[in-house]
């Protein structure tokens, strides 16, 4: 019990600092939370959809998002 406690407080802050990061734009410190080949799913139509590999690919798909969107984060 206690060492699920643990680990769920520890998943909580990872995921709190990955969104701690990509709320203030810093794109690269939240990126460096997915491993390298980590694949990205983005469903349904449009252009975005399909799969962003890699660190790389979540990059470029967070940027075409911008773009679309006329976000200037990056």
């Amino acid at each position: 019990m206690v060492v699920g406690m643990l680990a769920r407080e520890g998943n909580e802050r990872l995921i709190r600092r990955f969104f701690d990061a990509f709320v203030r734009g810093d794109r690269e410190q939240a990126v460096a939370y997915f491993t390298e080949d980590a694949v990205f799913s983005y469903p349904g139509p449009g252009a975005l959809h399909g799969e962003w590999r890699g660190r790389g690919g979540i990059l470029e798909f967070w940027a075409a998002q911008d773009f679309f969107s006329g976000s200037l984060s990056s």
